[in-house]
């Protein structure tokens, strides 16, 4: 099977495209095709002695144990990146973002760039 990447816009994102992923038949190949392909790199590698129930076993105890939420500092970051503040608005309200600012906003590899350079010394 092949992963793809599609796009497209609509009127409702305003002619900007949406990206979203489609899993499809490899070209030139059949759903028929496509399948007995499927059941015969199985049985290789069941006789190679590849497991593949193991491999997903270990896979889902490995993401349980996963941090994957953003801690509060993180969720400040992500914040920051898309509503940028000036230092005087974030101080009096952070509840309002700033539409309009004096220098332009930095983006997050920025704002990392800068922190890394500054603890380096």
């Amino acid at each position: 099977l092949e992963l793809r990447l599609r796009g497209k816009s609509t009127a409702q994102s305003f002619g900007t495209p949406i990206f979203y992923v489609d899993l499809t038949c490899r070209t030139g190949f059949s759903l028929a095709e496509t399948l007995a392909q499927a059941k015969e790199l199985d049985a290789m590698r069941k006789a190679s002695g590849f497991d593949q129930e193991a491999l997903d076993r270990a896979a889902r105890e490995g993401l349980a144990r996963g941090a994957f939420e953003e801690s509060a500092e993180e969720g400040e970051a992500v914040v920051e990146e898309f509503f940028p503040m000036t230092s005087a608005a974030s101080a009096s309200s952070s509840a309002h973002p700033v539409t309009a600012t004096s220098t332009p906003p930095r983006n997050l590899r920025e704002k990392l760039s800068e922190k890394a350079a500054t603890s380096a010394t």
